[in-house]
């Protein structure tokens, strides 16, 4: 078997002449806008309004509003997982790509992709996984390792080299906000997608796509808001502060059909494939991180260069065991493979290795210029050799049983 999937990508161009394809995802909203009596109109109406939009967003050396024109492809994405006499690829992923078009330059400039993002195996995993797991339970959850085989076939084509040889940027996914959920403003901005939002309460579908490598959010408005959300905000389709639209979006037809794709889905993918996917998934993109995590506050001032602990003696023994520990557990909670210490330990990923090393004067310091951007005052060596203690090697082994990065 080959444990590498194999991906291969179709485009089709969305605008007004728009028909879905017999093999295409009927569940998109692609596919949504473009069927019924008045589908041309529907498609020139949305084409209308994603125009307006990006002009609106885009106003500088813009007076009129009309400089610019977006162009969208949908991008199907086919897998097929080695196997001989398997059944055809699976349509696995649809993605929207994204050409802006200045008219007045004629320069075209690649868009983002992925805005719109659907998927089979999403559509299995809520409208069938998930109804039939809290089928007549009183409360609900969700299975175990719910999502991950979704998000790492979604991190496994973002790694190919088929879309690295397609796409120069990654993706960026655009979700549906919850009426029923407050969302606040953080300190955190994007230069292109604006300030950074945080939901108040816990979210399914934040921590699914948490899983695809997606996290943040942006721009927590509804599609048609005249004006941006503010430091505190809870979406509502009852507002008076909205445009409407003249896009006539089924969504009851929607949710039936997400129900027949997952049950597609399971019965042609997830059933026969099921023990082959477990095992690839196994070695497929383990995740993990590399360097420093920023400390406690209270045990070190985070993001400082050589920031002195706050504690002393077996405080700050113990101080330094608990900051380990969180940091794993963090870790842990956002789905990393093969985990680390973070660094929450040492004070300075080069001064505390050297610290146990013989011949070195810390005592006697020099001022070295770093990189080029600082000035650092650094120990200096006196000893010809030196020998390593291995006090600290495993530290963080006592606390997980899982794999760790050293």
């Amino acid at each position: 078997m080959n444990n590498e999937f194999a991906f291969t990508l179709k485009r089709i161009c969305f605008d007004e002449h728009y028909q879905p394809s017999d093999k295409t995802r009927t569940t998109t909203n692609f596919a949504n806008l473009a069927r019924g009596k008045s589908r041309q109109e529907n498609l020139r109406n949305t084409l209308r309004m994603i125009d307006n939009r990006f002009n609106a967003l885009a106003h500088w050396d813009n007076p009129k509003g009309d400089r610019y024109r977006v162009e969208l492809d949908i991008i199907s994405v086919e897998m097929d997982i080695g196997l001989s006499g398997a059944a055809p690829a699976l349509p696995l992923i649809e993605i929207l790509k994204t050409t802006v078009v200045d008219r007045e330059t004629n320069e075209r400039i690649d868009g983002m992709v992925g805005n719109n993002f659907s998927s089979y195996v999403r559509d299995y995993d809520f409208s069938v996984l998930l109804q039939g797991h809290n089928k007549d339970r009183h409360t609900f959850s969700t299975p175990e390792d719910f999502g991950d085989l979704h998000g790492k076939l979604f991190k496994c084509f973002v790694n190919s080299p088929v879309y690295k040889a397609h796409f120069r940027k990654l993706p960026v996914i655009c979700l549906s906000v919850s009426s029923s959920k407050v969302y606040h403003r953080t300190e955190n901005q994007h230069p292109v997608l604006g300030v950074e939002y945080l939901q108040a309460e816990y979210s399914l579908t934040d921590e699914y796509f948490k899983k695809m490598g997606l996290k943040k959010i942006y721009r927590p408005e509804i599609y048609n808001a005249n004006s941006a959300a503010g430091k505190t905000y809870q979406p509502s389709l009852q507002h008076q502060d909205y445009s409407l639209t003249r896009i006539v979006y089924d969504r009851e037809e929607r949710s039936r059909l997400a129900v027949e794709q997952g049950k597609f889905a399971h019965e042609h993918f997830i059933k026969p494939y099921q023990a082959i996917l477990e095992q690839c998934m196994k070695k497929l993109l383990s995740t993990s991180t590399a360097g420093s995590l920023p400390k406690p506050a209270w045990l070190a001032e985070p993001e400082k260069l050589w920031s002195p602990w706050k504690l002393e003696g077996d405080e700050l023994v113990e101080g330094k065991q608990d900051a380990l520990r969180l940091s794993l557990q963090e870790q842990q909670h956002a789905g990393i493979d093969i985990v680390s210490d973070g660094e929450q330990t040492r004070q300075h990923f080069v001064t505390t290795f050297i610290e146990h090393l013989d011949g070195v004067d810390f005592e006697q310091r020099e001022t070295v210029r770093i990189r080029d951007r600082y000035d650092a005052s650094v120990p200096t060596v006196v000893l010809a050799s030196a020998n390593l203690t291995t006090h600290q090697v495993g530290a963080a082994r006592p606390h997980d049983d899982d794999r760790h990065t050293v």
